[in-house]
């Protein structure tokens, strides 16, 4: 008798361990990150610019606020890592003079291939690829291309939205006597599609 209930017991314990192990087992823990880097993006964009616009006789230097808006496209190539590609354009308010010589830039854009590495909903990137400008001195415009190299970070915020932040350095070339460059810090807000 004593035999048989601790069979019982026995039974009733690896029954119940059992159904419970299967029950756990089913349980789906949410993944904590519902925001993906992958797909199309597109957003705002401020900030500062400081640089330089040369002629065959002087180089003035420019700076000033910018602001614009930036386009693009990323691939996710691992669990961590993604690739892409995206456009910007920037109007901006940037003026020098030096020995009575004024230069400007309206202007500038670029497009870029960017590489990133996100842990959940923070990513940093590394980017380069062609920019352009309208450059003026001394009364010269020239439309200026040339490349450029960019650092920068993403963080996620709330649905699709994220804030980002860049730094770009730029050398759009010469074109006639005119060439510059330009560094330039911009902060802005994103939305994924």
């Amino acid at each position: 008798m004593l035999l048989r209930s601790l069979c019982l017991a026995a039974a009733m314990v690896g029954s119940a361990s059992f159904a419970f192990g299967a029950d756990y087992s089913r349980q789906v823990v949410p993944s904590p990150y519902s925001f993906s880097w992958a797909g199309a993006y597109a957003g705002l964009a401020a900030g500062y610019s400081w640089g330089n616009v040369t002629n065959d006789v002087v180089g003035v230097e420019t700076n000033g606020g910018i602001a614009g808006a930036f386009i693009g496209y990323n691939f996710l190539s691992s669990a961590n890592t993604f690739w892409g590609a995206e456009a910007d354009l920037f109007a901006g308010n940037l003026n020098g003079s030096a020995a009575g010589v004024s230069a400007s830039q309206p202007w500038s854009g670029a497009l870029d291939a960017r590489l990133g590495y996100f842990i959940g909903d923070t990513a940093f990137y590394l980017a380069a690829g062609l920019s352009f400008a309208e450059s003026r001195i001394d009364g010269v415009s020239a439309s200026n291309t040339g490349w450029n190299v960019a650092a920068g970070m993403e963080q996620h915020i709330s649905g699709n939205l994220f804030l980002r932040g860049e730094y770009r350095h730029s050398d759009f070339g010469k074109q006639g006597s005119v060439s510059a460059f330009s560094n330039t810090l911009t902060g802005g807000v994103g939305m994924r599609f």
